[in-house]
Order: structure tokens, then C-alpha cells, then sequence
């Protein structure tokens, strides 16, 4: 595993609370250890799984799940700044990958396909010219992407809204990430 991928997937076991099991209710993930909750751990290991799979999931196999699924299968190891590859990875493990890699175009202005490519590249390696212009407009975008999520729930936030519910770790996830001088 590429060193800075190693780093990058210590910080998100340390965000995701490794290596303690959940159960919330209230989380639309379900069972959930270290980040990896039973959907993607069904997906990695190409059957359905339990909540004891998730339960009995060892820190090799969560590096393998987050490298391959979070990492390399969407390039982001390809990403060049350090910071925005963190950043970047850290976001598609919290909203998905799709989002993620889309959040990142739309920051770049362009074409929002989810596809790494050229043209994503490109624009990334102009944009880094200004890294902290770049570095806020990809923190204002992740604070808009968590402001949606929680405002999607607001008819139901009188009854125990489920993503108001996780805000705060929301915030101080994005106020790990911000970048140090």
C-alpha cells in the first residue's frame, strides 16, 4: 500500500471510531465497525452478510475494504495533493465515492460524471496553483453536501431526525480535515 494511502486510511480508522461496533437505529448504515458498515462489507466480500461479520471485521481487512472500494477502484491514489486526496477520500467514505469525485468537479467547474479522468486532472492541477483557494472551495462544498442531508430531513426533525442527529460529528470530522499551516 502506498504510504500516504496508509496515512490517509489511519485518519479515517481514528474518525470512524476503530474499533468500536455500533448498532444505531437511528443510522441509515445499520451495523457499522470502523466506517464499514454490512452493505459494503456484503459487496467487498461478494455475499450477504451479518451483523456478526461486522461485529468480528479485523483491521486488515478494513484497510483492504477501505484501499480497494475507497481508493484505487475511483483513483483517488491519483490525486496529487496530498491534502485533497485525503480530503477527498475521507468525503467518499462519509457521502459515497460517487459524490466525492463529483464534489471535486464541481469544485473544478467541470463536467460532474463521477469519472476521474483527463479533464478532472487537468483542471485539479490548475487549480492547485491557489492550493488554499482550492482547499476552502472543497470545505465549503462538503459543508453544502452535509447542510443538504441535514435540511432533506427537517419535516421529520421534531420526531428525531436521524441525520441532525450526527451534525456535530459532521462538523468536527471537516474541522479535522482543515488543512494545517
Amino acid at each position: 500500500m502506498i504510504p500516504q494511502i496508509v496515512a490517509v486510511i489511519d485518519g479515517v480508522l481514528v474518525r470512524e471510531g476503530w474499533p468500536k461496533y455500533t448498532n444505531d437505529p437511528f443510522d441509515h448504515g445499520g451495523p457499522t465497525k470502523g466506517g464499514i458498515t454490512l452493505k459494503t462489507l456484503s459487496k467487498y466480500r461478494g455475499r450477504k452478510c451479518t451483523p456478526e461479520d461486522i461485529q468480528n471485521l479485523a483491521e486488515p481487512e478494513v484497510r483492504a475494504i477501505y484501499e480497494a472500494m475507497y481508493v484505487t477502484d475511483w483513483h483517488f491514489e491519483t490525486i496529487s495533493d496530498a491534502w485533497v486526496q485525503n480530503f477527498v477520500i475521507d468525503t467518499g467514505i462519509l457521502s459515497g465515492q460517487q459524490t466525492a469525485a463529483m464534489m471535486l468537479q464541481a469544485v473544478l467547474h467541470v463536467p460532474q460524471d463521477g469519472d476521474l479522468g483527463p479533464t478532472t486532472f487537468a483542471s485539479l492541477t490548475m487549480a492547485l496553483v491557489r492550493p488554499k483557494a482550492l482547499y476552502l472551495d472543497l470545505i465549503r462544498a462538503r459543508m453544502h453536501l452535509l447542510l443538504d442531508a441535514m435540511v432533506s430531513e427537517i419535516p421529520v426533525a421534531q420526531r428525531q431526525s436521524t441525520n441532525l442527529k450526527w451534525r456535530h460529528g459532521w462538523w468536527n470530522r471537516v474541522a479535522d480535515l482543515f488543512p494545517k499551516e
